[in-house]
């Protein structure tokens, strides 16, 4: 409970610079990563409050697990590589701002070995646990 509520207070934190006039001055990175520390440790307390409730299920816990971080690190690359790619449209791939080339072409390719990597760590927790069965 501790860490959601840590999470609300620093989502609200990133929202009342972001109202005020040195949000401005500091521009939308840091806060956006800071408001992503506030739902991170959200996300980090309702895992936790859920893991705590679920007891005799290993396999369920651990899959839960490599679920919860696929799905962190898929939104980060899916929002964060755009947003931190726009600066970079000075430079030129191709022909393509290097921003736009991140983003149309690493965003998907990340995306991909990221479901890649999901896919490996089920098989991985199946085969263990079959394996403890035995």
């Amino acid at each position: 409970m501790v860490e959601i509520a840590a999470g609300v207070v620093v989502m609200a934190a990133a929202l009342w610079l972001a109202a005020s006039d040195s949000g401005m001055i500091m521009g939308i990175g840091p806060l956006a990563a800071l408001g992503g520390v506030g739902v991170l440790l959200c996300l980090h307390g309702l895992y936790r409050s859920i893991r705590d409730r679920r007891e005799g299920s290993r396999h369920w816990l651990r899959a839960q697990g490599v679920h919860t971080t696929i799905l962190v690190l898929a939104l980060a690359v899916a929002v964060a590589l755009p947003v931190v790619a726009a600066p970079l449209g000075i430079f030129k791939v191709a022909g393509f701002p290097l921003g736009y080339y991140m983003a149309a072409q690493g965003v998907p390719i990340l995306l991909v070995a990221l479901a890649f990597l999901a896919a490996r760590a089920e098989d991985r927790i199946d085969i263990e646990e079959t394996a403890d069965d035995e």
